[in-house]
């Protein structure tokens, strides 16, 4: 059984993603692909019974034949953003690396005999972090800008960190890895490699990518009002983020680098080119770029 996971990105294109997956899921079937946005909770009690002791051919039978949703599958595909982060802690999750290499080797493990691949996304810090901070605002997290960033160590933001966890010390992974910034440009080629369909020009998804939740600038400004105004009460705070939500919607094009002391954003963006070029060196890392899908 070929086994894929897509492990998301954090307030980047998932909600575009599974749009498509959904979509699609007609196409995806009668190839033999099962794919359903609720599994998580299934894998998990898998890994536990397999940590218990249990009967472990027994165990792994039973979830393929689950996640097979009653098709005569060929391949198994999923995806779960939670495995990077939340919107109150966006970073500890993916700075963990420690939490990440057990959650991919309990993984491996419990598909032991099949093939296991994950594919990732990554998204430059320089927009990420505002990103997710606006996400932390609007989940109720009240903090200056200033205040977040100082959480997040910027010297350890490496994705290259993130994927060496996620390929584990011996026989790495097999890891597919995109850029945030081209997905608006390729991502039928990146669904179709996700998925394996036969032809993945046949996908068909929304024609934008779906945004969700407050923008930065509006993240900045509700945490300014609720601070200044001293609103406590659940109802109301609720009712003012929905305000703001509609006068500040969420854009994947809006321009935070402003919002950064000098010289930061620079620091940011060579960091990621130069993470990238590592990334395209690592072992059993394919990474899918404009270059090849428009080859």
């Amino acid at each position: 059984m070929d086994i894929r996971i897509y492990s998301g990105g954090h307030r980047a294109t998932m909600q575009h993603f599974m749009t498509a997956l959904e979509d699609n899921n007609d196409y995806l079937k009668s190839e033999g692909i099962a794919y359903s946005s609720e599994t998580g909770l299934n894998i998990g009690q898998a890994i536990n019974a397999m940590k218990s002791g249990g009967d472990f051919q027994k165990i792994q039978d039973d979830i393929i034949k689950e996640l097979s949703l009653g098709i005569d599958a060929k391949r198994i595909i999923w995806v779960d953003n939670k495995i990077i982060g939340t919107g109150r802690r966006p970073f500890k999750s993916l700075l963990n690396n420690r939490r990440i290499r057990g959650a991919y080797a309990d993984l491996n493990a419990l598909f032991k005999g099949h093939d296991f691949h994950v594919h990732v996304e990554t998204r430059n810090p320089a927009s990420l972090i505002p990103a997710s901070y606006a996400e932390a605002v609007h989940t109720g997290v009240f903090k200056d800008f200033e205040e977040f960033v100082e959480e997040i160590n910027l010297n350890e933001f490496r994705w290259s960190s993130y994927l060496h966890s996620v390929q584990g010390n011996q026989d790495p992974l097999p890891v597919s890895v995109w850029r945030f910034e081209d997905y608006a440009y390729m991502w039928r080629d990146i669904i179709g490699a996700f998925t394996g369909v036969s032809n993945f020009q046949d996908l068909v998804g929304p024609t934008q990518l779906e945004t969700a939740g407050l923008n930065f600038k509006g993240a900045k400004l509700l945490n300014q009002y609720i601070k200044e105004y001293s609103v406590s009460d659940r109802a109301e705070v609720n009712k003012i983020k929905g305000i703001f939500q509609r006068q500040f919607p969420n854009s994947q094009n809006e321009n935070t680098e402003m919002y950064w002391p000098s010289g930061i954003v620079e620091d940011l963006n060579g960091s990621y080119d130069d993470d990238w070029y590592y990334i395209d060196r690592m072992d059993n890392m394919q990474a899918i770029k404009l270059r090849d899908a428009a080859s």
